[in-house]
């Protein structure tokens, strides 16, 4: 019984981080990538229109607008994506090895108990 938990503990848990990590990095990468594109978007916006403004004084404030917030949307979602993506990981990545933790040393445990027994009463 012992030799079962402690095989079926470790088994789980591994089982457990590694799909927990996977779902996680995937859930948090997806999270991540949509906040970072909209922040970034904004961020990018905010700061191609007063790019866009300056330009626009020098040869006419549509042309600048036009151009500041065509370059302000570009720049703002490839940070965005970038920022997105490292922050998707990084907290997917957190979640999912806690969750498969959770969930590895919970299934581990009763699948280790389970065969430990069984195991253990054949013997």
């Amino acid at each position: 019984t012992a030799v079962g938990i402690a095989v079926g503990t470790a088994v789980g848990t591994a089982v457990g981080i590694a799909v927990g990590t996977a779902v996680g990095t995937a859930v948090g990468t997806a999270v991540g990538t949509a906040v970072g594109i909209a922040v970034g978007t904004a961020v990018g916006t905010a700061v191609g229109t007063a790019v866009g403004t300056a330009v626009g004084i020098a040869v006419g404030t549509a042309v600048g607008t036009a151009v500041g917030t065509a370059v302000g949307i570009a720049v703002g979602t490839a940070v965005g994506t970038a920022v997105g993506i490292a922050v998707g990981t990084a907290v997917g990545t957190a979640v999912g090895t806690a969750v498969g933790i959770a969930v590895g040393t919970a299934v581990g445990t009763a699948v280790g108990i389970a065969v430990g027994t069984a195991v253990g009463t054949a013997v």
